[in-house]
């Protein structure tokens, strides 16, 4: 599973910046807790889209893999995979 391009440089940008803004604020700092928190959502945002989107393709490479009829097709189909 690829993540698309223009969520790639989003979240990118979104870590560098909350980056940028933790390295100068003192860490019990309420602003802190704030990007730190915003940086939690946007994992947790990547995770709720992805990993349930993962395991569908997964089920379906399990099925295809375990299927006897794809077994079949492949001992008939010659060296260079033409029958």
């Amino acid at each position: 599973m690829l993540i698309s391009l223009f969520a790639a440089i989003f979240l990118a940008v979104c870590f560098g910046m909350l980056a940028n803004f933790m390295i100068d604020m003192v860490v019990g700092s309420h602003e802190f807790f704030v990007c730190l928190g915003f940086m939690l959502v946007l994992v947790v945002m990547v995770a709720w889209d992805f990993f349930p989107e993962a395991g569908k393709a997964r089920e379906l490479l399990t099925k295809a893999v375990f299927n006897p009829a794809i077994a079949e097709l492949e001992q008939q189909c010659t060296s260079n995979g033409y029958r």
